[in-house]
């Protein structure tokens, strides 16, 4: 799970990041992720709700709106694409 928590760190660092907010980059990131995990384990839904979970941790740490604004996109596209929840 190490790769986990380095993932996160990435996206909370680019969200942070006052000139980087490129939720495609952050997304491509996350594939890479959930893939490698996947081809590993068989299955990265428990990888993604993990990532779900400490991205939304991360939010009450982020650094003002824009930060929050993308992390809460970001979570509602893994919530969407990943998780089959929502519309």
């Amino acid at each position: 799970m190490d790769k986990v928590r380095a993932c996160v760190s990435d996206v909370v660092a680019i969200a942070n990041s006052v000139a980087s907010h490129d939720l495609s980059q952050v997304k491509r990131r996350l594939e890479l992720l959930f893939a490698d995990v996947g081809s590993q384990t068989g299955g990265s839904s428990g990888t993604v709700q993990k990532v779900r979970d400490q991205l939304a941790q991360s939010v009450n740490q982020s650094h003002g709106p824009t930060s929050k604004r993308f992390l809460d996109e970001l979570i509602t596209w893994l919530d969407r694409e990943h998780l089959g929840r929502g519309t």
